[in-house]
């Protein structure tokens, strides 16, 4: 029998795509289970934990289904939380193998890690004691492409390789890309945070922009969006030559617990980044199997 950690490692893995869910009973069910989890292990609790809550979508609804008031009368007593885990149990058949690669794939902890790579992500915060190393402001910088604001850092390394491979484009006659974030302090993505309630943002601690060694990329010519344009296709070509890699590549959202994002590439060293495009990984796939 599933017990109420099993649930919840389920829970933490999976909400975060319930959006993705096939059926109206699948999403039905998903919703009953944070209903669970939070009458269980108490809401306020449970939504400071906040891993297994990414989305202040699922929050609300599950906050609103335990203290509403409509919703509040329709799910009082203990015979409806068993009623409830009687049919998350007998559906599992039918919904289990659907996110059998959510629970098969393990995150890797930043603790186990030993590619000296920094992982970050829903699972894994930033330390707290985490500190980037040398920032530079990239406007005062020589540099080969453009910025949207005059605010933008990166860790010295990491705009170093950028710069390079910019240059490398500019050589090659593509022009055009400008680099609209870098580094991001805690402050900075909490208002960010606060701002985007769709879950497009990352909880203060989870960001990559945190860590000083990731950048977002446009150019003037994206109207149809930046996969549309010769910028990005020359990105995706040659970024990995350079250490950067497709940080949230399309069809990976399982995994990485973020949509696909074409204009967000992280700096993680050439060898890594080699073996990342050669294998098809993602970042958490690299480490775990590293």
């Amino acid at each position: 029998m599933y017990t109420f950690s099993k649930f919840y490692d389920i829970l933490r893995i999976y909400i975060p795509y319930r959006k993705y869910a096939d059926g109206v009973w699948q999403q039905f069910l998903f919703i009953q289970l944070s209903i669970v989890c939070f009458k269980t292990l108490g809401a306020s609790k449970l939504f400071e934990l906040h891993t297994c809550f990414l989305s202040a979508e699922i929050y609300i609804i599950a906050k609103d289904c335990l203290y509403g008031r409509k919703n509040m009368r329709k799910i009082k007593g203990c015979f409806t939380l068993i009623l409830i885990l009687v049919i998350l149990i007998a559906a599992g058949r039918y919904f289990l193998p659907q996110i059998g690669h959510f629970i098969s794939f393990q995150p890797t902890s930043v603790s186990s890690n030993n590619t000296g790579i920094l992982l970050v992500n829903a699972w894994n915060p930033l330390p707290d004691d985490f500190a980037p190393k040398e920032l530079v402001n990239l406007y005062e910088q020589k540099r080969h492409f453009l910025l949207a604001t005059s605010d933008i850092y990166l860790e010295r390394e990491a705009f170093e390789a950028a710069n390079r491979m910019f240059k490398q484009a500019e050589q090659e006659n593509m022009n055009g890309f400008i680099l609209t974030s870098g580094y991001r302090t805690s402050e900075k993505q909490a208002e960010l945070y606060a701002q985007q309630q769709d879950g497009t943002a990352q909880l203060p601690g989870h960001s990559e922009h945190e860590t000083g060694l990731a950048f977002d990329v446009t150019t003037r010519r994206d109207s149809g969006g930046f996969e549309t344009t010769d910028q990005f296709r020359w990105l995706i070509d040659n970024c990995w030559d350079f250490g950067f890699i497709l940080r949230y590549p399309e069809g990976a959202e399982d995994i990485t617990g973020i949509l696909y994002e074409p204009w967000h590439y992280r700096y993680v060293g050439v060898e890594a980044a080699l073996l990342i495009r050669d294998n098809g990984w993602t970042l958490e796939e690299y480490i775990a199997n590293n």
